[in-house]
């Protein structure tokens, strides 16, 4: 997913995007601001954002 497209899926502006997708909290953070709870990575080489899926196991 392109930075514009989740900025409006996470209901932020696409600068606060920019600032945070390189903190190591980063996961967590878009995980609290996304309708469905889903933690995002953002993959500098590809410049895109992907969901994390979440492992389940305990």
């Amino acid at each position: 997913m392109i930075q514009e497209q989740l900025a409006a899926r996470l209901k932020v502006n696409p600068r606060t995007i920019t600032l945070n997708r390189d903190k190591d909290n980063f996961g967590e953070w878009s995980k609290q601001h996304d309708p469905n709870g889903i933690s995002w990575e953002y993959r500098a080489s590809e410049r895109l954002f992907y969901p994390v899926e979440s492992s389940g196991a305990m």
